[in-house]
């Protein structure tokens, strides 16, 4: 069978600005039913900068008037 075992990976960031940063990390595990994957952000608070507010996409509205917003895709 498949060992299942706790695995680390140790990263350095270097950050070019201060204010609120995100580390994006993506996990996959191969199992014996097949592949699995996550995705996270885990935040990173650099410096005395205030945290803002960071908008993705467009803001926009729906055929009956709901505010919607669209975000670029990336299929891979």
């Amino acid at each position: 069978g498949i060992e299942s075992r706790p695995s680390a990976q140790q990263v350095t960031i270097i950050p070019m600005r201060e204010g609120r940063l995100y580390l994006n990390v993506t996990a996959s595990v191969e199992t014996g039913n097949g592949s699995m994957s996550t995705v996270t952000a885990i935040p990173i608070q650099v410096g005395d900068a205030p945290r803002t507010l960071e908008e993705n996409g467009v803001l926009q509205k729906d055929a009956e008037g709901n505010s919607i917003r669209v975000l670029p895709a990336d299929e891979s």
